[in-house]
């Protein structure tokens, strides 16, 4: 389903300039943040009905620039008749809104787009914000379902409010969410942050995802780390092929390669852990 484009309404009375063609509305929104911050105006960004205030003049992007605050306010109101609560939100550099500027996640999944079948159920690890989430939710269709989590409370607040559908949920946590999950209860689980080779607790953490994927399902896990060879995710490559016995190890990257993924797919004829 594609995005709707934003349009631009300022809340000193102007007329709104939606952008017509998605080549010009980086364009219109630069324009749109001078004028405002020439006027004086505060603006008021509105994407699917969902309507985020400015509190402050400055520009999201210079609010995290270099010698910016580091973060920027916004007041979000949210669609519908029985729409939730309205909410705060602070855009930092590693709290990121896919409404307000571009969000790697949505790339970053878009990578396993082929993988990811309907009807299947979805455990991930480390949200964000959840646009990533809901592009997963359309790949698994009505049949099947996404159980997404992550540490940050604010960005499991907004994406509880922005991402309301049937078939995915959001949870505060991590894996040890996973306690008293069935042994292959996920036909894919997808995990953001591979488990840090630095710390003890990698291996275990492993395990646990690998315990809970389904025969034939998928284990993915999003690396940056580059090894001795210049191999893109190296390390976590052979802790995984090391942990999870028996599966069937892949990659999936991105175009530019700036997103690599480690694949374990579990073989169909083993159920259960290793």
């Amino acid at each position: 389903m594609p995005a709707t484009r934003p349009s631009l309404v300022t809340t000193h009375g102007g007329a709104r300039r939606p952008a017509h063609r998605p080549r010009i509305d980086s364009a219109w929104r630069a324009i749109g943040a001078w004028l405002a911050s020439a006027l004086h105006v505060r603006q008021t960004l509105r994407i699917d009905d969902v309507r985020y205030k400015e509190r402050t003049r400055t520009p999201l992007r210079r609010s995290l620039g270099k010698h910016g605050e580091g973060e920027k306010v916004y007041d979000v109101r949210f669609p519908g008749p029985d729409a939730p609560a309205p909410m705060a939100i602070h855009a930092t550099r590693h709290r990121v809104f896919a409404d307000l500027t571009p969000c790697a996640r949505v790339e970053s999944i878009g990578v396993l787009r082929p993988l990811v079948r309907p009807g299947w159920r979805v455990f991930e690890v480390g949200c964000a914000t959840g646009s990533g989430s809901a592009l997963l939710s359309e790949l698994v269709g009505p049949s099947g379902g996404v159980v997404s989590v992550g540490i940050d409370r604010e960005s499991i607040r907004f994406a509880r409010r922005r991402y309301r559908r049937a078939n995915l949920g959001f949870e505060l946590g991590g894996i040890e969410t996973l306690d008293g999950e069935t042994d292959g209860a996920f036909d894919a689980v997808i995990a953001h942050r591979a488990p840090d080779p630095g710390s003890g607790s990698q291996d275990a953490e492993l395990k646990e995802l690998w315990r809970v994927v389904a025969p034939g399902g998928l284990l993915a896990c999003r690396t940056t780390q580059v090894g001795d060879t210049g191999t893109p995710g190296e390390t976590t490559e052979m802790r995984v092929r090391t942990l999870c016995r028996d599966a069937e190890i892949d990659h999936a990257r991105s175009p530019d390669r700036g997103v690599t993924w480690v694949l374990a797919r579990r073989p169909e004829d083993r159920p259960g852990p290793e």
